[in-house]
């Protein structure tokens, strides 16, 4: 996957339009539309402002690494409840499939949760 289609991929994942994210990049839509197509390579600094919004590191937007997600920062890892980080030290140990179906199991106890809510 290039960086043109991991920015299309993540842009989508953030239910955003590409108008949307290119007023938050302050570009023009057309632009960004180069960026995903690999007609463009973005600048450094849409690169970071990129990473930013979407929530990666800079090195998974181009393709240095298959690791989704940013490592948290100390304070993010402070921030946790003690739960939390048991559930992190846990999914360490799962396999990629097992890791989804918790996910899986995790966002069912969410609707379970909301659908009670809103049902008379």
């Amino acid at each position: 996957m290039n960086m043109g289609q991991r920015i299309k991929m993540l842009r989508e994942q953030h239910n955003l339009s590409q108008l949307e994210l290119a007023k938050m990049l302050n570009i023009s839509n057309s632009t960004l539309s180069q960026y995903e197509n690999g007609a463009r390579t973005p600048s450094d600094d849409i690169k970071v402002k990129l990473a930013d919004i979407l929530d990666v590191s800079i090195d998974y937007l181009i393709g240095r690494t298959t690791e989704y997600k940013k490592a948290p920062t100390y304070s993010e890892v402070d921030a946790l409840t003690d739960v939390q980080k048991e559930i992190i030290a846990l999914m360490d140990k799962m396999s990629p499939e097992q890791q989804d179906e918790l996910l899986r199991q995790a966002e069912y106890q969410l609707w379970l949760k909301l659908k009670n809510k809103y049902e008379p």
